[in-house]
């Protein structure tokens, strides 16, 4: 006779990843493509310390390694590791999807799985209108403002912005990244 009970625990143990004693980390694929995508993230100077990070350890586990292999050669701790494991796995369809339909977006689409999400917090003190009229009084020139400088500085540009009533204060560092927005874009 079949004991139920023990197939269930079983399937249960095969669900979470526990095997025969031990932990068997879930399968990490990469296409060609996102496998180079991947490198020359993990290889270029200007990305950040965790974007780096997190582009190596899906590649350390789609070479197979488990979590505690990658999180020695990571140099991170194993939440990390299975945190950026998953995050990849849950991504994956969603990035075939992306590299079969839209290629050129593939990439702009890893950075994204390999960002961290939205914080919850305070909301933006300014409204997308009044940084968009901040970025346009910027556009001019101080002196059509009234201002006798021949270049924004921050405090300048804080000071005609609160001076044109777009905001009650402003903060020079506020100036300094919505300035820096605009030039991103």
């Amino acid at each position: 006779m079949i004991n139920i009970s023990n197939i269930s625990a079983e399937l249960r143990m095969i669900e979470t990843g526990v095997i025969m004693g031990g932990f068997k980390a879930a399968a990490v694929q990469l296409s060609d493509r996102q496998h180079t995508l991947l490198k020359s993230m993990a290889h270029r100077r200007t990305n950040t310390v965790n974007l780096v990070q997190r582009a190596n350890i899906a590649l350390l586990a789609a070479t197979g390694l488990n979590n505690s292999q990658i999180k020695q050669k990571a140099f991170c701790s194993l939440s990390t590791v299975k945190k950026w494991r998953q995050r990849w796995i849950n991504a994956y369809a969603q990035l075939q999807e992306i590299e079969a339909t839209a290629p050129a977006h593939l990439s702009h689409a890893i950075e994204d799985v390999l960002s961290d999400e939205t914080r919850s917090g305070s909301p933006p003190k300014f409204t997308e209108g009044q940084v968009a009229q901040i970025i346009s009084l910027s556009c001019e020139t101080p002196e059509s403002c009234g201002i006798p400088v021949s270049h924004w500085t921050a405090e300048t540009l804080a000071q005609a912005a609160i001076h044109r009533n777009i905001v009650e204060s402003i903060s020079l560092s506020h100036i300094g990244r919505f300035l820096k927005r605009k030039q991103k874009s």
